[in-house]
Order: structure tokens, then sequence, then C-alpha cells
């Protein structure tokens, strides 16, 4: 099985992990080496010109938990 990906071993933390790849090596199969093909759709996030990001919270959250955040 071909990999895209170089481990370098610069401590045993990366030995570590190169086991670790090699452990779970039959996992992936060989097509993942390569982006997928174009799609007709493409995503696309548009950016309005001079318009600043709203400066509010994503979502709410209870007293104790945001007082539990800051401590």
């Amino acid at each position: 099985m071909k990999w895209a990906v170089h481990i370098f071993v610069y401590s045993s933390t990366n030995t570590q992990l190169k086991q670790l790849f090699e452990e779970f090596s039959d996992v992936s199969s060989g097509d993942l080496i390569k982006l997928p093909p174009m799609r007709d759709i493409d995503h696309e996030i548009k950016i309005l010109e001079n318009v600043t990001p709203p400066s509010q919270q994503p979502f709410r959250i209870s007293q104790p938990e945001l007082a539990e955040l800051k401590r």
C-alpha cells in the first residue's frame, strides 16, 4: 500500500506515531492519496465589501457556564 504521508523521526513521540500509522494501515485504501474529482457545483461564501462581521455570541450560554469559562 502506498501512502502520501512522509514521517520524519525526530523523537520517540514521532516513532510512536509511525508505529500507530503502520498499525492502522489497513483502514485506509490506496485511492485516498488523490483529490476527489471536480464537481459541477462549487461551494462559495460571498463576502460583502465594507461589512463588519457581527460582534455577538454565536450561541447563548448560561450565566454559570459563562462564569466557569471566565475563571
